[in-house]
Parts: structure tokens; C-alpha cells; sequence
């Protein structure tokens, strides 16, 4: 073992992250959590085609995981964010998915996301220096004894 070496890598090769992604797959898997992720992407394009916002995230454990959300600056206050939100929501609803989660930091948008019934449930403090990483989640689909329909609107 005394030939075993740490290498810190800034551009690491994407066959070396691999390899730790699918090692830790493989732990998962012999715990019986085996992950069938499935990528999701929902685009806002115009006219010419361009993007112009969107989402982006994977469905996988019976969730939602919005990795990035995104609407040009012009675009803001049209409704477009809500939209990208309720098609993904609604894609991973069809994929089987009870929940969603995402975070989003002070400077960003944690508003948007309430008004549509997520939920704060981890902060991690002065990240950045002077603002918040905030973990939110919802449940797409409500428990029986909670009636029917979903938050959001």
C-alpha cells in the first residue's frame, strides 16, 4: 500500500471521475439503492430558436433533482419561470417521482420557489461570504390523508 500516492487534479479526466461515480453506484447498488438516473431538461427557445432560459436536472429515487434554473434577464416576471417549473414537475410526476428538491442562494430567487410549495429544510451559512445556500424541497405528490391535487398552481 505504501505505493499508493494523492494526486490533486484541477482538470481531472472525465474516465477518472467516472470511475469514482461508478464506484460509488456500485456501493449503492450493494446496499439495494440502485440508481437509475434519467436527465431532464426543459427549454425556454424564441422566435429564431435560441434558448433563452431553462431547466435542467435528472429524476432518479423517486425524485426531482433541479440542478439549475434559468430565464434571460428580459424574460423575468413573464410567467416563463413558472412554466419551466410545472413541466418539470410534470415530467417527473409521469417518471414516478414524489418529490423534488434544488437549492438556491440569497441573491437568487428562494420567493419563486416558496410561492410554488417548497419548503427551506438545510441553510449553510456565509456561502458565500455575507449570503445562504438554501436546501428546499416539495412533495409532488401529498399524502392520501392530505386530499388531493398539488401546490402548485
Amino acid at each position: 500500500m505504501e505505493s499508493m500516492r494523492l494526486n490533486l487534479e484541477e482538470d481531472p479526466r472525465e474516465a477518472d471521475l467516472r470511475k469514482i461515480l461508478d464506484g460509488l453506484l456500485a456501493d449503492h447498488a450493494t446496499k439495494g439503492h440502485i440508481r437509475s438516473q434519467h436527465k431532464l431538461a426543459v427549454f425556454l427557445r424564441d422566435a429564431e430558436n435560441l434558448v433563452c432560459g431553462g431547466i435542467i436536472g435528472s429524476t432518479y429515487w423517486g425524485h426531482l433533482v433541479i440542478e439549475k434554473l434559468w430565464v434571460d434577464e428580459t424574460l423575468r416576471g413573464h410567467g416563463y419561470g413558472k412554466k419551466l417549473l410545472q413541466a418539470a414537475e410534470d415530467e417527473a410526476l409521469r417518471r414516478g417521482c414524489r418529490y423534488a428538491h434544488t437549492d438556491t442562494f440569497t441573491w437568487q430567487n428562494l420567493p419563486f420557489y416558496q410561492k410554488f410549495g417548497y419548503e427551506e429544510y438545510a441553510v449553510l451559512k456565509d456561502f458565500p461570504a455575507g449570503h445562504s445556500l438554501h436546501y428546499i424541497a416539495k412533495k409532488l405528490i401529498p399524502d392520501e390523508d392530505e386530499g388531493q391535487g398539488r401546490k402548485l398552481s
